[in-house]
Protein backbone atom coordinates (compact mmCIF):
# COMPACT_ATOMS: atom_id res chain seq x y z
CA UNK A 1 0.00 0.00 0.00
CA UNK A 2 3.00 2.73 0.70
CA UNK A 3 4.27 1.69 -2.19
CA UNK A 4 1.52 2.89 -4.01
CA UNK A 5 0.91 5.64 -2.63
CA UNK A 6 4.60 6.57 -3.42
CA UNK A 7 3.93 5.94 -7.23
CA UNK A 8 0.91 7.95 -7.16
CA UNK A 9 2.72 10.73 -5.70
CA UNK A 10 6.32 10.17 -7.22
CA UNK A 11 3.87 10.48 -10.74
CA UNK A 12 2.33 13.35 -9.60
CA UNK A 13 -0.86 11.65 -10.16
CA UNK A 14 -2.15 12.46 -6.73
CA UNK A 15 -5.48 14.70 -6.58
CA UNK A 16 -4.52 18.06 -5.33
CA UNK A 17 -7.03 19.81 -5.37
CA UNK A 18 -8.85 17.80 -2.75
CA UNK A 19 -5.59 16.93 -0.62
CA UNK A 20 -5.38 21.20 -0.14
CA UNK A 21 -9.36 21.40 0.19
CA UNK A 22 -9.82 18.29 2.69
CA UNK A 23 -6.67 17.48 4.57
CA UNK A 24 -3.61 17.72 6.51
CA UNK A 25 0.01 16.76 6.85
CA UNK A 26 0.52 15.12 3.34
CA UNK A 27 3.88 17.78 3.15
CA UNK A 28 5.15 16.09 6.04
CA UNK A 29 3.94 12.69 4.67
CA UNK A 30 5.28 13.08 1.35
CA UNK A 31 8.95 14.59 3.27
CA UNK A 32 10.87 11.08 3.25
CA UNK A 33 9.50 9.89 -1.01
CA UNK A 34 13.41 10.41 -1.60
CA UNK A 35 14.07 7.63 0.59
CA UNK A 36 11.57 4.93 -0.87
CA UNK A 37 12.75 2.96 -3.81
CA UNK A 38 9.67 1.50 -5.60
CA UNK A 39 11.20 -1.87 -7.03
CA UNK A 40 12.78 -2.40 -3.42
CA UNK A 41 9.31 -1.70 -1.73
CA UNK A 42 7.43 -4.23 -4.60
CA UNK A 43 10.10 -6.72 -3.96
CA UNK A 44 8.89 -6.88 -0.13
CA UNK A 45 5.52 -7.02 -0.97
CA UNK A 46 5.46 -9.84 -3.32
CA UNK A 47 4.32 -8.03 -6.25
CA UNK A 48 6.09 -7.07 -9.48
CA UNK A 49 6.55 -3.35 -10.24
CA UNK A 50 4.52 -3.20 -13.26
CA UNK A 51 1.61 -5.21 -11.60
CA UNK A 52 1.81 -2.43 -8.58
CA UNK A 53 1.87 0.39 -11.50
CA UNK A 54 -1.01 -0.72 -13.15
CA UNK A 55 -3.16 -1.05 -10.04
CA UNK A 56 -2.73 2.55 -8.47
CA UNK A 57 -3.39 3.87 -11.99
CA UNK A 58 -6.59 1.97 -12.02
CA UNK A 59 -7.66 2.59 -8.84
CA UNK A 60 -6.59 6.38 -9.13
CA UNK A 61 -8.46 6.49 -12.60
CA UNK A 62 -11.49 5.00 -11.65
CA UNK A 63 -14.65 7.62 -10.15
CA UNK A 64 -16.58 5.50 -8.01
CA UNK A 65 -13.99 3.19 -6.40
CA UNK A 66 -14.48 1.34 -2.93
CA UNK A 67 -11.94 -1.03 -1.17
CA UNK A 68 -12.92 -3.46 1.43
CA UNK A 69 -11.07 -4.41 3.51
CA UNK A 70 -11.25 -6.70 6.85
CA UNK A 71 -8.83 -5.44 9.59
CA UNK A 72 -8.51 -8.91 11.05
CA UNK A 73 -6.14 -9.70 8.05
CA UNK A 74 -3.94 -6.60 7.94
CA UNK A 75 -1.89 -4.48 10.96
CA UNK A 76 -2.01 -0.89 12.03
CA UNK A 77 0.07 0.74 9.79
CA UNK A 78 -1.18 -1.46 6.64
CA UNK A 79 -4.60 0.50 7.45
CA UNK A 80 -3.48 3.88 7.81
CA UNK A 81 -1.77 3.32 4.41
CA UNK A 82 -5.45 2.51 3.26
CA UNK A 83 -6.76 5.92 4.13
CA UNK A 84 -3.66 8.02 2.70
CA UNK A 85 -4.15 5.74 -0.13
CA UNK A 86 -7.54 7.02 -0.46
CA UNK A 87 -6.35 10.84 0.09
CA UNK A 88 -3.91 10.73 -2.24
CA UNK A 89 -6.84 9.73 -4.89
CA UNK A 90 -9.28 12.39 -3.15
CA UNK A 91 -11.72 9.48 -2.88
CA UNK A 92 -12.25 9.43 0.79
CA UNK A 93 -15.36 10.69 1.94
CA UNK A 94 -17.35 10.60 -1.29
CA UNK A 95 -20.58 9.20 -2.14
CA UNK A 96 -19.83 5.60 -3.88
CA UNK A 97 -16.01 6.07 -3.37
CA UNK A 98 -13.83 5.29 -0.32
CA UNK A 99 -13.03 2.76 1.80
CA UNK A 100 -15.09 0.04 3.74
CA UNK A 101 -12.31 -1.77 6.96
CA UNK A 102 -14.69 -4.57 8.00
CA UNK A 103 -14.26 -4.51 11.97
CA UNK A 104 -12.69 -7.96 13.80
CA UNK A 105 -15.81 -7.41 16.23
CA UNK A 106 -18.85 -6.71 15.93
CA UNK A 107 -19.91 -2.99 17.35
CA UNK A 108 -16.52 -1.95 17.74
CA UNK A 109 -17.11 0.85 15.65
CA UNK A 110 -19.22 1.30 18.43
CA UNK A 111 -16.64 1.32 21.38
CA UNK A 112 -14.51 3.97 19.08
CA UNK A 113 -16.99 6.66 18.76
CA UNK A 114 -17.40 6.44 22.60
CA UNK A 115 -13.95 7.19 23.01
CA UNK A 116 -12.97 3.66 24.11
CA UNK A 117 -9.79 2.50 21.19
CA UNK A 118 -8.36 -1.07 20.83
CA UNK A 119 -5.74 -1.04 18.91
CA UNK A 120 -6.79 -1.90 15.41
CA UNK A 121 -6.23 -5.34 14.00
CA UNK A 122 -4.77 -6.28 17.75
CA UNK A 123 -8.32 -7.47 19.60
CA UNK A 124 -10.52 -5.81 22.03
CA UNK A 125 -8.39 -4.11 25.08
CA UNK A 126 -10.74 -1.06 24.58
CA UNK A 127 -8.60 1.81 26.07
CA UNK A 128 -7.93 5.58 26.00
CA UNK A 129 -6.06 5.79 22.70
CA UNK A 130 -2.73 8.21 24.84
CA UNK A 131 -2.82 5.52 27.30
CA UNK A 132 -2.71 2.32 25.61
CA UNK A 133 0.80 1.78 26.41
CA UNK A 134 0.84 2.90 29.61
CA UNK A 135 -2.10 -0.06 30.64
CA UNK A 136 0.38 -2.34 29.06
CA UNK A 137 3.29 -1.08 31.27
CA UNK A 138 0.77 -0.97 34.03
CA UNK A 139 -0.35 -4.52 33.92
CA UNK A 140 2.95 -5.59 34.05
CA UNK A 141 3.90 -4.20 36.92
CA UNK A 142 0.80 -5.25 38.99
CA UNK A 143 -0.07 -1.59 39.47
CA UNK A 144 -4.01 -2.29 39.55
CA UNK A 145 -5.95 -3.86 42.62
CA UNK A 146 -9.37 -4.64 40.92
CA UNK A 147 -10.60 -5.12 37.63
CA UNK A 148 -13.59 -5.55 35.65
CA UNK A 149 -13.65 -7.10 32.35
CA UNK A 150 -17.06 -7.66 30.26
CA UNK A 151 -17.57 -9.74 27.31
CA UNK A 152 -13.49 -9.90 26.23
CA UNK A 153 -11.38 -13.04 26.83
CA UNK A 154 -7.47 -11.44 26.93
CA UNK A 155 -6.34 -14.97 28.11
CA UNK A 156 -7.80 -17.34 25.60
CA UNK A 157 -7.55 -15.13 22.58
CA UNK A 158 -3.78 -13.76 23.83
CA UNK A 159 -1.42 -14.12 20.99
CA UNK A 160 1.34 -14.67 23.79
CA UNK A 161 -0.97 -16.49 26.63
CA UNK A 162 1.84 -16.48 29.20
CA UNK A 163 2.55 -13.38 28.82
CA UNK A 164 -1.35 -12.22 29.81
CA UNK A 165 -1.85 -15.11 32.13
CA UNK A 166 0.88 -13.53 34.10
CA UNK A 167 -0.91 -9.75 33.92
CA UNK A 168 -4.03 -11.50 35.51
CA UNK A 169 -3.22 -14.35 37.74
CA UNK A 170 -2.62 -12.69 40.51
CA UNK A 171 -4.73 -9.58 40.82
CA UNK A 172 -6.72 -8.85 43.91
CA UNK A 173 -9.94 -8.82 42.52
CA UNK A 174 -11.14 -9.68 39.21
CA UNK A 175 -14.75 -9.41 37.54
CA UNK A 176 -15.24 -11.17 34.41
CA UNK A 177 -18.94 -10.51 32.93
CA UNK A 178 -19.31 -13.01 29.71
CA UNK A 179 -21.83 -15.54 28.17
CA UNK A 180 -19.18 -18.52 28.64
CA UNK A 181 -17.04 -19.62 31.80
CA UNK A 182 -14.05 -18.52 29.01
CA UNK A 183 -9.88 -18.85 30.24
CA UNK A 184 -10.17 -15.75 31.69
CA UNK A 185 -13.16 -16.24 33.68
CA UNK A 186 -11.78 -19.33 35.02
CA UNK A 187 -8.98 -16.34 37.05
CA UNK A 188 -11.89 -14.49 37.96
CA UNK A 189 -12.78 -14.36 41.94
CA UNK A 190 -16.18 -13.27 40.76
CA UNK A 191 -18.21 -13.79 37.73
CA UNK A 192 -21.37 -11.81 36.21
CA UNK A 193 -23.77 -14.25 33.56
CA UNK A 194 -24.06 -11.86 30.70
CA UNK A 195 -27.17 -11.78 28.89
CA UNK A 196 -27.23 -12.48 24.76
CA UNK A 197 -27.83 -9.09 22.24
CA UNK A 198 -31.60 -10.91 21.80
CA UNK A 199 -32.03 -11.13 25.13
CA UNK A 200 -31.46 -7.42 25.89
CA UNK A 201 -32.15 -3.91 23.93
CA UNK A 202 -29.07 -1.67 22.24
CA UNK A 203 -28.01 -0.28 19.85
CA UNK A 204 -25.00 -1.27 16.98
CA UNK A 205 -23.03 0.88 15.38
CA UNK A 206 -22.37 -0.77 11.77
CA UNK A 207 -19.31 0.17 9.50
CA UNK A 208 -20.39 3.04 8.01
CA UNK A 209 -21.01 4.81 11.66
CA UNK A 210 -24.92 4.32 11.39
CA UNK A 211 -26.40 3.91 14.49
CA UNK A 212 -28.67 0.91 14.30
CA UNK A 213 -31.18 0.36 17.93
CA UNK A 214 -32.73 -2.71 18.49
CA UNK A 215 -35.50 -4.42 20.75
CA UNK A 216 -35.10 -7.15 23.21
CA UNK A 217 -36.61 -10.58 21.70
CA UNK A 218 -36.56 -12.86 24.09
CA UNK A 219 -36.73 -12.82 27.86
CA UNK A 220 -33.00 -13.27 29.22
CA UNK A 221 -32.36 -16.67 30.80
CA UNK A 222 -30.12 -14.89 33.79
CA UNK A 223 -31.97 -12.62 36.44
CA UNK A 224 -30.39 -9.20 35.46
CA UNK A 225 -29.21 -8.70 31.82
CA UNK A 226 -25.56 -6.72 31.11
CA UNK A 227 -27.09 -3.13 31.58
CA UNK A 228 -29.37 -4.14 34.96
CA UNK A 229 -25.84 -5.27 36.22
CA UNK A 230 -24.27 -2.42 35.35
CA UNK A 231 -26.76 0.20 36.63
CA UNK A 232 -26.90 -1.48 40.22
CA UNK A 233 -22.65 -1.64 40.23
CA UNK A 234 -23.34 2.30 39.18
CA UNK A 235 -25.55 3.22 41.71
CA UNK A 236 -22.85 2.01 44.46
CA UNK A 237 -20.55 4.36 43.47
CA UNK A 238 -22.34 7.13 42.81
CA UNK A 239 -21.71 6.99 38.95
CA UNK A 240 -24.38 7.87 36.25
CA UNK A 241 -27.69 6.84 36.89
CA UNK A 242 -29.10 6.02 33.67
CA UNK A 243 -32.33 3.34 34.24
CA UNK A 244 -32.46 1.73 30.92
CA UNK A 245 -31.22 1.15 27.08
CA UNK A 246 -32.80 4.63 25.93
CA UNK A 247 -30.97 6.37 28.51
CA UNK A 248 -27.83 5.00 27.64
CA UNK A 249 -28.71 5.57 24.11
CA UNK A 250 -29.65 9.21 24.33
CA UNK A 251 -26.51 9.73 26.12
CA UNK A 252 -24.54 8.62 23.44
CA UNK A 253 -26.22 10.71 21.05
CA UNK A 254 -24.96 13.66 23.36
CA UNK A 255 -21.60 12.55 23.43
CA UNK A 256 -20.87 11.96 19.57
CA UNK A 257 -17.92 13.48 18.04
CA UNK A 258 -18.78 16.37 15.41
CA UNK A 259 -16.68 16.17 13.04
CA UNK A 260 -18.13 17.85 10.00
CA UNK A 261 -15.70 20.10 7.66
CA UNK A 262 -12.56 18.92 9.58
CA UNK A 263 -9.70 17.83 7.97
CA UNK A 264 -8.57 14.70 7.81
CA UNK A 265 -4.66 14.05 9.11
CA UNK A 266 -2.29 11.66 6.83
CA UNK A 267 -0.84 9.34 9.10
CA UNK A 268 3.13 8.72 7.96
CA UNK A 269 3.96 5.53 8.82
CA UNK A 270 7.76 4.43 9.21
CA UNK A 271 7.75 0.76 8.69
CA UNK A 272 4.97 -2.07 9.46
CA UNK A 273 3.91 -3.13 12.92
CA UNK A 274 2.86 -6.85 12.86
CA UNK A 275 2.12 -7.35 16.58
CA UNK A 276 -0.53 -8.30 17.97
CA UNK A 277 -1.69 -9.01 21.77
CA UNK A 278 -5.04 -10.46 20.96
CA UNK A 279 -6.94 -12.79 18.24
CA UNK A 280 -10.83 -12.94 17.32
CA UNK A 281 -11.21 -9.52 18.62
CA UNK A 282 -9.89 -11.04 21.83
CA UNK A 283 -13.55 -12.67 21.91
CA UNK A 284 -14.60 -15.99 23.26
CA UNK A 285 -17.82 -16.46 20.46
CA UNK A 286 -15.66 -15.17 17.40
CA UNK A 287 -12.80 -17.47 18.91
CA UNK A 288 -15.21 -20.39 18.96
CA UNK A 289 -16.80 -19.36 15.71
CA UNK A 290 -13.69 -19.09 14.09
CA UNK A 291 -12.34 -22.56 15.61
CA UNK A 292 -15.27 -24.43 14.29
CA UNK A 293 -15.12 -23.04 10.98
CA UNK A 294 -11.85 -23.62 10.04
CA UNK A 295 -12.11 -27.51 11.48
CA UNK A 296 -14.94 -27.44 9.21
CA UNK A 297 -13.33 -25.85 6.05
CA UNK A 298 -10.28 -29.09 6.42
CA UNK A 299 -13.04 -31.62 6.10
CA UNK A 300 -13.47 -29.87 2.69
Amino acid sequence: MKAANMYLVKKRLQNQMYISANTTGFEEYVKPIHEWVLHDMCLKAGVSTDELETWARAYNDEMNAVLVFSEKYITVNTSREFFNLAMITGKLGKTSSGLMPLKEKNNAQGLFDMGAFGCIGTGGVDIPRGDRPKMKEQLRRKTFNNILIFGEDPVGTAVNKSEVTEWLGDLPFMVVQDYFITETAKLAHLILPASFPIESAGSFTNTQKILQQFDRQIEPKIGQTNLDQLISLGKHFDLNGVANAGDVFSEIIGHLPIVEDQPIAFMPTESDSPQRLFNHGCDYLMKRFDDEFAEAFKRY
